[in-house]
C-alpha cells in the first residue's frame, strides 16, 4: 500500500489536472520507493530531507513514473510497463522500477519475464517486493512460470499479510493458492493447507469464491484422510458444477504460456479467479463429484493421473489411484447387480 505521505509529496510536485487523477490510484496499489517521500526509509532510518532529493537529479521524475505506473496497473499494464521503464531510465539500478515492471509483465501474462524483473528486484532489495500486492503478483509469476518451489516460499511469505490485500475476492483467492502449493508438500503440508482454507471460510465466503475455498478443502481434507469430513464440505459446495464451469478451456491467447503451469490454465473470469495448476483443478473437481457423478468424478482422477507421472513432482499419485479404484469397484458392483 502506498505512503499517503508520498501520495500527498507526488501531488504536489504535479500541476495538470490528468496527472493529479493518475496518482489519486497510487493508494490503492503502490509500495513506497524509499527516496519519493521526505521521511525516508519506513523504519526511520536514513532520514532524508527535501534539499537531499533536490541534489538528486530526476528524483522527482523518477517518483512521478512510478506514482504513474502503478496508477495505471489495473486498466492500462502497458502503459505501466512504459512507466516502468522510464523510471529505470531517470535512476537506473534501482529495485522499485523493476518490482512496478514485474507486476505489469504479470497483469500482461508475460509469466517468465515478470518472475525475471521479480527476482533482480529482491536481488537490489528484499523491501521492493515487500508490498502484499507485490508478493502476490511475484507468486503468481513464479506458479505459472514453472517455478513451483519459489511460488511455494512467496506464498508462505503472503499469507500472513493476506488480510491487507485490497479486497475480500482476492484475499480468499491468496488462501486458496496458496493452500494449493502447500499440498505439494504432501502429507506434512495439510495441516497448513486446511488452515488457510479454514481462514477464509471463517471471513465468509463469497459466492465467486465458495466453489474454490470448499473444492480445495475437500481436497485436503480427504487427503488427509478426513473422508467424511471432506464429503460434507462436498455438499456444502453442492457438488462440482461451479467448478467444471469456472475452469473453462484456455483463452487462445497464443502470446500466453502453455497449458501445464502457465496462464492459459486461467479459467476466464475475473481477477479473484484462483490460479491453480490444471492437475490440481481435476482432482478438485473429482473431489466434489464423488458423491453426484461417479462417472465424472473417475474421468477427472484419470486426467489427474496424466498430468502426474512423476512421484516426485506430486505426492498425490497413490491417492488418486485409490480413488480411482474405489469409483471403478463401486461402479462394477452396481452392473453387477
Amino acid at each position: 500500500m502506498a505512503s499517503a505521505v508520498l501520495t500527498a509529496l507526488l501531488l504536489g510536485q504535479l500541476v495538470s489536472t490528468g496527472q493529479h487523477a493518475e496518482l489519486m490510484a497510487v493508494a490503492a496499489s503502490s509500495p513506497r520507493p524509499e527516496p519519493c517521500y521526505p521521511g525516508g526509509r519506513a523504519d526511520g532510518s536514513q532520514r532524508q530531507t527535501r534539499w537531499d532529493q533536490a541534489r538528486t537529479p530526476g528524483l522527482q521524475a523518477y517518483c512521478v513514473s512510478l506514482a504513474r505506473g502503478y496508477g495505471r496497473l489495473r486498466t492500462n499494464p502497458s502503459g505501466a510497463l512504459l512507466a516502468a521503464q522510464s523510471a529505470e531510465r531517470i535512476l537506473p539500478g534501482q529495485a522499485a522500477p523493476l518490482a512496478l515492471r514485474g507486476r505489469a509483465l504479470e497483469r500482461l501474462g508475460r509469466t517468465r519475464e515478470a518472475f525475471d524483473a521479480f527476482t533482480q528486484a529482491r536481488r537490489i532489495s528484499e523491501r521492493s517486493l515487500d508490498a502484499p500486492t507485490t508478493l502476490h503478483a511475484f507468486a503468481l509469476a513464479a506458479a505459472q512460470s514453472g517455478h513451483g518451489a519459489e511460488a511455494r516460499q512467496v506464498y508462505q511469505k503472503l499469507v500472513p499479510q493476506a488480510a491487507l490485500l485490497p479486497s475480500e475476492g482476492q484475499r480468499q483467492r491468496a488462501y486458496v493458492e496458496a493452500a494449493i502449493w502447500a499440498m505439494t508438500d504432501g502429507e506434512k503440508g495439510l495441516d497448513e493447507a486446511i488452515g488457510y482454507l479454514g481462514e477464509a471460510r471463517r471471513r465468509g465466503l463469497l459466492p465467486d469464491q465458495a466453489p474454490f475455498v470448499l473444492g480445495a478443502l475437500a481436497l485436503a481434507l480427504d487427503r488427509q484422510g478426513q473422508g467424511a469430513e471432506a464429503r460434507g464440505v462436498a455438499a456444502e459446495a453442492g457438488g462440482a458444477a461451479a467448478l467444471v464451469m469456472l475452469f473453462g478451456p484456455p483463452d487462445g491467447d497464443s502470446d500466453r504460456p502453455g497449458p501445464t503451469t502457465e496462464r492459459s490454465a486461467l479459467p476466464r473470469a475475473a481477477a479473484t479467479v484462483p490460479w491453480i495448476v490444471p492437475a490440481e483443478q481435476h482432482a478438485m473437481i473429482a473431489e466434489l463429484a464423488e458423491d453426484e457423478d461417479r462417472n465424472l468424478a473417475r474421468e477427472h482422477w484419470a486426467a489427474f493421473l496424466e498430468l502426474n507421472t512423476d512421484p516426485q513432482q506430486s505426492p498425490w499419485l497413490e491417492h488418486a489411484r485409490a480413488k480411482l479404484r474405489a469409483l471403478s469397484t463401486a461402479s462394477g458392483r452396481r452392473r453387477g447387480r
